[in-house]
């Protein structure tokens, strides 16, 4: 089974999360897409972060009715800072016979070489990049699962929508009591809207 992994703080999940999900699925670019929510970002700030099992909660909720899309706790069971490198080790040894994909922004694409074991992922781990706003990815081939290339693994960029929101932004209008309806998935505004006021 191909198993894309998209990982982030989801701080909280939002509809852009879902759209990038539902985008890799729709294209055939993996079986299946876990939502890899990371309790402690080495390269994010923490004081804002939102406790990681509401986080994760709230991701469940959203993934449950989605059909090939599940929120995964596997970085809770490992060594913190969550680096992808060590959740990507972890998930080759307990799941050898699955080949896993990793799913990452622009952003990330552009500080790639900041991340720690670079070669040992590439070595082991095709790429899709998806877009990001100002973070152009005009260099990159759109990736394709069955390109014949020179090295094992392959990288490339996947066609989906730019969805402009943030979860900085809704954090934000909760804050300021306003709705985020439209922002976070349906099944999650009277969740999060309830919950956001005992936080």
């Amino acid at each position: 089974m191909r198993i894309a992994l998209f990982g982030g703080s989801f701080n909280p999940i939002h509809v852009g999360h879902v759209a990038i999900a539902q985008a890799v699925l729709s294209q055939r670019l993996a079986d299946e897409v876990w939502l890899v929510v990371s309790p402690q970002n080495p390269l994010k700030q923490q004081h804002n972060l939102l406790p990681e099992a509401i986080r994760l909660r709230w991701a469940q909720v959203v993934v449950e009715p989605l059909p090939g899309i599940e929120a995964s706790d596997v970085e809770f069971r490992l060594p913190r800072p969550s680096y992808t490198y060590q959740t990507l080790r972890h998930l080759r040894q307990e799941r050898p016979d699955d080949e896993f994909i990793l799913c990452i922004g622009a952003d990330n694409w552009e500080r790639f070489a900041q991340w720690r074991a670079t070669d040992e992922i590439m070595a082991h781990h095709d790429i899709i990049v998806y877009p990001r706003e100002g973070s152009p990815l005009s260099d990159l081939p759109l990736y394709n699962p069955t390109a014949v290339t020179t090295t094992t693994h392959r990288q490339g960029r996947i066609d989906c929508p730019l969805v402009n929101v943030s979860s900085t932004l809704i954090r934000q209008r909760l804050q300021q009591g306003l709705s985020v309806e439209g922002l976070v998935p349906a099944s999650l505004i009277t969740i999060i809207q309830a919950e956001w006021k005992n936080l």
